[in-house]
């Protein structure tokens, strides 16, 4: 289920690899033109397992990004995956790291 068609460099990047991961999106749940949010479902040595996903075209990922994914997951009873342009900044490395169990980070 697609919601409103929006392009932008960032969402075709983030399609193409999400495809090259074999990350499948499940469900759409916010697209902008530098930030998008979904269920996606991804094959791992465990089964199939879903994730909350989180994609944003910035720089740095902030713990107010690292806090608020983990916030709308948990609602979802689903660990979080984010993926961004950028790295995780310094002061939210160390709550990324606490929380490393419920929220992954990889760079696009």
């Amino acid at each position: 289920p697609k919601i409103k068609e929006i392009n932008s460099d960032f969402l075709e990047n983030l399609r193409k690899s999400l495809k090259n991961k074999n990350y499948e999106i499940t469900k759409e749940i916010l697209a902008k033109k530098k930030e998008f949010t979904a269920k996606i479902r991804i094959q791992t040595h465990l089964g199939e397992q879903e994730f909350y996903l989180v994609a944003k075209d910035k720089k740095k990922i902030t713990l107010e990004d690292i806090v608020s994914t983990l916030q709308k997951a948990q609602a979802e009873k689903m660990p979080s995956l984010i993926l961004s342009t950028g790295e995780i900044d310094k002061k939210a490395m160390e709550y990324y790291k606490e929380w490393s169990n419920l929220v992954k980070h990889q760079k696009i």
